[in-house]
């Protein structure tokens, strides 16, 4: 083939190409870049050394395999690939990649032969400078240090400090100056993190200081705090509250003092009440309830409502789109919601439990929407209950598609016609929008339900908007796998109905205008599609562990619980294990009753007789005849002894909703003996060894 380019003034350019032909089929193969994406025409694609190189594959087929390269062909290290090279996803993780260096990473299609490759080079970070703190020595919340750093230079400009010490750093400032008090500490060494226009940092650190204890006894140590405290909340000084939290929490003496902890936790919502609320604001805030929860074992019930208070207000804040999180601070909101939900399930006593669940449940639907101005993201922490996940597209590319968090078995698959839904009324199908999913593995508020699972919070909005859409009654159902585990929160036999008996029930948050007989959880638009027990290598229950498919007409936070199912074996049916005892050769006559509160449409139930354990002989044969949907009986004249396990299902549309076990003991009873018999000589009419039949 050949393409020829001719210009007005007689200029023309031509090329040429070369096309075979193949009598095998050829596929495509893509690589997409996720999360954290620098992708310029100018620069070309970026990656910090600071951040994950996140990919996704493109194929025709589900089989294919990755590797990566640096320009002298040398791969990296296997060690460094969490996601292995044989999956959809690719991961090189942060700190591998040398900065300066350029990578190529190369996708092959392993059924089909697609392949395709991606090229990246690496950010480096600022570097040359150094910084200093003076005075060298002090005392605990009494003298001011100064950090102050010069010399740092980077081609991509806008160098950026944040400073700090024993793993907390504030929030990022464009001085290279910073005063600050600090906690008690010989021999201790500043933080320091230089980070350039484009995100890539790296850490320094300054000389050492020694920070002599405070000059107080305990008592007058916390009147001292308390008055810097009480000094930062009245003048609304937000950074000096944020350098007096970090200090009392690395303090011996006033971390672990309750009501040091209220007194910090009333000041933050003090300052709140009275400070305009803007992106700096919400951060470091956000880094004050970190600091000062903790691991949550040292906030009551006072400290838990103030801080709840605080984190509905930065998650409404953030609601608007207005808090320009980075991922370091959606990070450090999954540190505090995790503490929270901890100290939360401590301490019953709440008096308004709602309003921390509340904000645990506005901040997973929200603290990501800033995050997708340009990039996408997934957040999780090892030790965390809590994982998130931000994605920005387009509104048609929605409609049937399956969304998976790559690290916890959730996944949400929406509607083929989804892009309809009243809450996107006008919006074009190529209009962007943003996707969240944020998955706790526990939940604060539970009521009286016995919730088996964590909640998976949904939203989707238009990029261009700032809140939520208001997504009801959906064109067709949006389907959520949600793992459970019943281990300490249900009995043994609550279990067996739970994953056999169709007792699971999806529910949705509705907070404190919850019904009286729900509370702040309810059933409405929510169904329980499937129940599935999770399996081991050997393919065997694991007990307690398994997954629900919800399917649900709305996107809200989302959970399971254990309830009585709308379709089920009810009375005079045996109950799940019962022991019916009968002597052989009395007939059986069994009541066989199910109520089906479930709409007509979903589909006609059927009861049917499983199964019999182990195979038994019977004068008659055991039979299941229903009079009606409802009702019937199951009759059955039985000849051998022993113990019988019989099985009956409900099923819908091939589907089991409910399955019953029960157990019939079959007795030989020496009265049926007539004149001239005896155990010894009636055995073999029963196919049974005499000494057998004489112990039943």
């Amino acid at each position: 083939f050949t393409l020829s380019v001719s210009a007005m003034d007689g200029r023309r350019s031509t090329a040429s190409a070369y096309l075979w032909g193949r009598d095998e089929l050829v596929s495509t193969a893509f690589i997409v870049r996720e999360y954290g994406r620098f992708e310029n025409a100018a620069i070309g694609n970026l990656v910090n050394p600071n951040h994950p190189l996140v990919l996704s594959a493109r194929a025709a087929s589900s089989g294919v395999e990755w590797d990566i390269t640096d320009t002298a062909k040398n791969p990296v290290d296997d060690s460094s690939l969490p996601l292995g090279t044989r999956s959809r996803m690719f991961e090189v993780m942060a700190g591998v990649l040398a900065p300066g260096g350029m990578y190529e990473s190369t996708l092959r299609d392993l059924v089909a032969p697609g392949r395709a490759s991606y090229q990246v080079s690496v950010n480096p970070a600022p570097s040359g400078g150094a910084c200093q703190v003076r005075p060298s020595t002090g005392f605990a919340l009494e003298t001011l240090f100064t950090v102050e750093c010069n010399g740092f230079d980077d081609s991509d400009g806008g160098v950026t400090y944040q400073f700090g010490y024993d793993g907390v750093l504030f929030k990022p400032q464009k001085s290279p100056t910073i005063s600050l008090y600090l906690p008690a500490g010989l021999g201790m060494s500043l933080s320091i993190v230089v980070e350039d226009a484009r995100g890539a940092s790296a850490p320094f650190s300054t000389s050492t200081v020694d920070v002599m204890g405070s000059r107080f006894d305990a008592s007058q140590e916390k009147q001292q705090a308390e008055q810097l405290l009480s000094r930062a909340a009245q003048i609304g000084d937000v950074l000096l509250l944020e350098h007096l939290i970090a200090a009392i929490a690395n303090s011996a003496v006033l971390n672990t003092d309750q009501a040091t902890v209220s007194l910090m936790a009333d000041a933050l919502d003090s300052i709140l009440e009275r400070t305009t609320m803007t992106a700096e604001v919400s951060k470091t805030v956000l880094q004050s309830i970190r600091l000062l929860v903790g691991d949550g074992s040292y906030l009551d019930k006072t400290s838990l409502e103030s801080v709840g208070r605080s984190l509905l207000k930065i998650a409404s804040f953030d609601a608007l789109g207005m808090s320009q999180l980075t991922p370091s601070h959606v990070q450090e909101a999954i540190s505090v919601s995790t503490a929270l939900l901890a100290s939360a399930l401590s301490t019953v006593d709440l008096v308004d439990p709602n309003a921390l669940g509340e904000a645990l449940v506005k901040l997973g639907e929200t603290s990501l929407k800033s995050l997708l101005a340009t990039q996408s993201y997934y957040l999780a922490e090892p030790s965390s209950s809590i994982s998130a996940m931000a994605k920005r597209l387009n509104l048609g590319d929605l409609n049937g598609v399956t969304v998976v968090l790559p690290a916890d078995p959730v996944s949400v698959s929406f509607p083929t016609t989804f892009s309809s839904a009243s809450g996107f009324q006008g919006a074009a199908r190529e209009e962007p929008v943003d996707l969240q999913l944020f998955f706790s593995k526990d939940v604060a508020v539970k009521d009286n339900n016995k919730i088996v699972s964590g909640s998976i919070s949904v939203t989707v909005s238009l990029s261009s908007e700032s809140e939520p859409a208001v997504l009801e009654d959906l064109p067709g159902e949006i389907f959520l796998n949600i793992p459970v585990n019943t281990n300490g929160v249900l009995t043994e036999e609550e279990t067996e109905f739970f994953f056999f008996g169709g007792n699971a029930r999806c529910v949705y948050w509705v907070g404190a205008a919850g019904a009286a007989d729900e509370g702040a959880w309810s059933t409405s638009g929510c169904r329980a599609v499937q129940t599935q027990s999770s399996l081991n290598a050997a393919g065997e229950r694991i007990p307690g562990e398994g997954s629900v498919t919800c399917a649900c007409s709305h996107l809200s936070t989302f959970a399971v619980i254990y309830g009585v199912a709308p379709l089920s074996f009810i009375e005079p049916t045996p109950g799940y294990g019962d022991v019916i005892l009968v002597e052989a050769g009395t007939p059986l006559d069994i009541e066989i009753v199910i109520r089906n509160d479930v709409d007509t449409s979903v589909g006609v139930p059927e009861v049917i007789l499983e199964s019999i354990t182990p195979a038994a002989e019977s004068f008659e044969s055991v039979s299941l005849v229903m009079s009606d949907p409802l009702s019937g009986h199951l009759t059955w004249v039985p000849k051998s002894a022993g113990d019988f396990t019989i099985e009956l299902l409900i099923v819908v549309n091939g589907l089991v909703r409910q399955r019953r076990l029960f157990v019939v003991r079959v007795l030989f009873c020496e009265h049926y003996l007539v004149a001239g018999e005896t155990l010894n000589s009636i055995a073999p009419m029963y196919g049974v060894a005499f000494l057998a039949l004489s112990t039943i």
